[in-house]
């Protein structure tokens, strides 16, 4: 199962395209949000391009968290966790380091609201 793609130098838009391109090889279909996932099933996760600071991504993003919270309460489970928020043209922050070090570049949020 992938995860994930960490290549160095690539952008999230870079990266999601590998991913899908990927998910497309292994016949992985897209989960949208509201799609109950089958068990045992590898699936490529919705992912689109928005800002947050106008008024219709505003809205998207508050519909979007409240079905989310509907849907984890009709299945008995708590599948979504929120939404994850990032620049498109933001390179995957790799550090090897110290797996306790935070990174400056990315921040993920859980919203409330």
């Amino acid at each position: 199962m992938v995860l994930d793609a960490i290549v160095p130098n690539l952008t999230a838009s870079d990266r999601y395209r590998l991913l899908s391109e990927e998910a497309l090889r292994l016949n992985w279909p897209i989960l949208n949000i509201g799609q109950r996932p089958e068990e045992n099933r590898g699936y490529l996760l919705h992912q689109t391009a928005l800002s947050d600071a106008l008024p219709a991504g505003q809205l998207a993003l508050t519909r979007w968290w409240n079905e989310m919270q509907c849907l984890n309460t009709a299945w008995g489970a708590e599948f979504y966790e929120g939404l994850v928020a990032k620049r498109a043209d933001s390179l995957y922050p790799i550090q090897l380091r110290n797996p306790e070090s935070g990174c400056p570049f990315w921040i993920k949020h859980r919203w409330a609201w």
